[in-house]
């Protein structure tokens, strides 16, 4: 079992990540909750290059240039699918509040 402070090093590590089990991990809580996977997953280096990703305009031609090259011309929220927030992380959280609320009481 790691101890706080283990867990902290890990939560503000900078090193390379291990993309492989990253993408299966996301894989694994769409199935978990129900979804059909995504297509693809894009990686930015931060997430102020996420934002900038997702709001680049376009050039004419329909490419996109920068770090969002290879993401869909169109940007915006409907450009990369509706959101499943709540399906792979607020309801399973939720449903695991209510198991352990009904296994332990209010008290815990």
């Amino acid at each position: 079992m790691m101890d706080q402070g283990s867990w902290r090093a890990a939560a503000a590590a900078t090193g390379p990540g291990d993309r492989a089990a990253a993408e299966e991990g996301v894989r694994l809580a769409y199935r978990l909750a129900g979804l059909a996977g995504p297509d693809r997953i894009l990686w930015t280096r931060s997430p102020r290059e996420a934002v900038r990703m997702l709001m680049e305009p376009a050039r004419t031609d329909g490419a996109r240039t920068g770090p969002g090259a290879g993401a869909p011309a169109d940007p915006g929220p409907d450009a990369f699918g509706a959101s499943v927030r709540d399906a792979v992380l607020g309801a399973p959280w939720a449903a695991e509040r209510a198991r352990l609320h009904a296994a332990l009481g209010p008290q815990g």
